[in-house]
């Protein structure tokens, strides 16, 4: 039951209220970005794709002989289980009006590639080798850069027939593409799409095989650099992109890739063991980073951390804010009640319990402050959320509501209203009598 007392100053007690529950409000709402973050954090974690990656220094495709250095790698059974290495680049896929046949060709035919009506979409190209990919596939899903590619079909051509063919022949055509693309296209396992070259040449078709589904696509920020993910064999996407061989000057590069993903064995995956291997691969690709899934998760946690810190940084000094507003009125509600607060002294009321009665209505109005403010909380989260994904484009939730988040909150406010109580409730005591019945007396 509310003191009959707090209505008698109502206004500057309605103040009160809603500077608590605009604090609450505020840290509920970060607080839930944060437990999101976490949870983030945590599923990435879980989903880090592999024991080792071998990586280019750079953008540009560095590592040589991908095909053979995995092969290589994947030979020694003793150190590694899986091996599979990556082609990833930006490029342009066109998409053939609803209306028109299908034209299948490739890059070899010399037949004309102008075609009308084509819409472009700008998208993430992966080239892999299917046969050494499926050494990273669990439950229909993909784990590539800490991102769960979860699909639907798969590659008819399991191994890398261009390649075999010293990249002359042996072209097998087929992609899976983002389903995303899928959806705003109206396209279908079965439908044609089409390479484009920078002057917006198809230089290719190829056929859809199978959709891919991940949470990374979608609007807003990732959507203004890439609208979608298609995966393809490695020697189509190098013959495509130029990296299939290179000639510069006296040198000589081939069968370029930007990544070789590596899983070890059970009994090599200790501390000692994962150091030597790593030591061991750092000789034979000089100039490459070699990173370990710890280095990798550490890192991710390393970047969570500073937006949790960020995050709830505000938030409390928002509500420490709050409560130094409720300390600020309740010392003014006391200077106003010295009369009262003399006249309870003289009938014999204790010290103790005039500090109590003046933390009891602090508590009571954080409380009714933090009831105001949980709608509020609860809708800014889902707003916080919604921007989010809207900026980044994926399809992750970064808010995690709970009630159990709300009680900490809670928790947290009553901390810091009972510490910012402390100094009314002793000022409350230290009246002078012959004073606060003299203010009574003028009033």
């Amino acid at each position: 039951m509310i003191p009959f007392r707090l209505f008698t100053r109502w206004k500057r007690n309605l103040m009160s209220v809603s500077a608590i529950a605009v604090s609450f409000a505020m840290v509920l709402s970060l607080s839930s970005i944060t437990a999101g973050l976490h949870e983030i954090s945590r599923e990435r974690s879980e989903s880090s794709p592999s024991d080792l990656v071998i990586s280019s220094l750079r953008l540009e495709p560095s590592i040589e002989c991908a095909h053979s250095a995995s092969m290589r790698l994947l030979n020694d059974t003793r150190n590694f289980s899986a091996v599979m290495p990556l082609l990833t680049v930006l490029g342009t896929i066109g998409i053939p009006p609803n209306d028109s046949a299908p034209h299948p060709f490739s890059p070899f035919d010399d037949s004309e590639s102008e075609i009308d009506g084509i819409e472009k979409e700008e998208i993430g190209f992966v080239g892999l080798v299917p046969e050494l990919a499926e050494g990273f596939i669990e439950d229909s899903t993909l784990k590539i850069r800490s991102e769960k590619l979860r699909m639907e079909g798969w590659f008819d051509e399991h191994g890398d027939p261009m390649y075999d063919a010293g990249y002359g022949g042996g072209w097998t055509g087929e992609i899976l593409l983002d389903d995303n693309i899928m959806k705003e296209h109206g396209l279908v396992p079965g439908d044609f799409v089409y390479y484009l070259d920078p002057d917006g040449v198809a230089r290719s078709s190829f056929v859809i095989k199978g959709v891919i589904m991940t949470s990374l696509m979608g609007g807003g920020l990732s959507s203004q650099i890439v609208s979608g993910i298609a995966l393809l064999h490695l020697s189509e996407l190098q013959y495509l992109t130029g990296n299939h061989f290179r000639s510069s000057g006296l040198t000589n590069r081939s069968d370029l890739a930007n990544a070789v993903y590596l899983d070890l064995q059970q009994g090599r995956k200790d501390a000692s063991s994962l150091r030597d291997i790593t030591m061991y691969l750092e000789g034979l690709f000089p100039g490459l980073k070699v990173t370990t899934k710890e280095y990798r998760i550490y890192r991710l946690e390393e970047e969570v951390l500073v937006l949790e810190i960020f995050s709830m940084g505000v938030g409390l000094s928002t509500l420490i804010t709050g409560a130094l507003f409720l300390a600020s009125i309740m010392i003014l509600d006391i200077e106003d009640r010295k009369g009262e607060i003399a006249i309870m002294r003289a009938i014999g009321i204790s010290r103790r319990t005039i500090y109590l009665q003046i933390l009891g209505d602090s508590m009571i109005l954080a409380l009714l402050g933090a009831l105001l403010g949980l709608l509020p909380g609860y809708f800014g989260s889902e707003y916080l959320d919604r921007m989010l994904r809207s900026l980044y484009g994926v399809k992750l939730s970064f808010s995690v509501f709970s009630w159990e988040l709300v009680m900490l909150t809670f928790l947290f406010l009553m901390f810091f209203v009972t510490i910012s109580a402390v100094f009314p409730g002793l000022r409350s005591t230290s009246i002078e009598l012959k004073r606060g019945l003299s203010h009574n007396l003028y009033r």
